[in-house]
């Protein structure tokens, strides 16, 4: 069975979430004690199995909140270093992400560029 992305939203706001260009849900904005909201997206394995779901390869993600929007590229490399039934953590904020493995490495990450 195929995992999941678990995104966390570290921004402090509400996010909507778009993933390769089709909305996947709504990230609320932390709890007390700064405890992140989770959003479980599943992981498929072509592009054309489903819009706005993780597939192996480059993902667009793009994160929109108070009238600003950040994007970034999230390549997943469900071939080699994990399978697409592995889930993953990709922890979001206004300026960079990191995608972790479930046993707590990081496996990738890189910038969130903002959109105008």
């Amino acid at each position: 069975m195929p995992g999941k992305v678990c995104v966390l939203n570290l921004t402090g706001s509400s996010v909507q979430l778009s993933i390769n260009g089709t909305p996947s849900g709504t990230v609320q904005e932390w709890g007390s004690n700064y405890v992140p909201a989770v959003l479980a997206v599943p992981r498929v394995r072509n592009q054309s199995d489903s819009p706005g779901k993780f597939w192996n390869g480059s993902n667009a993600v793009q994160i929109s909140y108070d009238e600003s929007s950040f994007a970034s590229e999230v390549s997943i490399d469900g071939n080699g270093m994990y399978s697409l039934d592995d889930d993953l953590v990709l922890s979001i904020s206004s300026n960079a992400w990191g995608l972790y493995n479930t046993r707590g490495y990081q496996v990738a990450s890189g910038s969130m560029n903002y959109q105008p």
